[in-house]
């Protein structure tokens, strides 16, 4: 059992995540958490890997990974450009355009 990134941790004290696994492996995660922590699955569904765009560099997926994580993408948007440029240590231009440059990418081979 693993879980996919992201895990999105919110104010509320409440965390969202998706975890992969056999059933077997995942109702025992299920109820290891279930005896620790109030648990709400949302959905249960088979497995199916997304291909990633593959020409998206890796600071263009850390951007969009901190992008997620600072809530860029949440609606209403609770993080801006500027957080990001903050969590990445670079110029607020620089985060622009990484995040730019990746979404195109993104959406480009989603579209395809």
């Amino acid at each position: 059992m693993i879980t996919v990134p992201p895990v999105t941790f919110y104010d509320t004290r409440e965390v969202c995540f998706e975890a992969v696994g056999g059933a077997e492996q995942l109702s025992e995660f299920y109820s290891r958490l279930q005896s620790e922590l109030q648990v709400e699955i949302e959905s249960v569904q088979e497995y199916q890997r997304q291909i990633s765009p593959t020409t998206l560099t890796r600071r263009q997926q850390t951007a969009l990974e901190v992008a997620v994580t600072v809530g860029y993408y949440q609606i209403p948007r609770t993080g801006t450009i500027e957080d990001i440029a903050i969590e990445l240590g670079c110029a607020h231009s620089t985060a622009g355009e990484l995040i730019r440059k990746a979404e195109s990418k993104v959406i480009m081979t989603f579209v395809e």
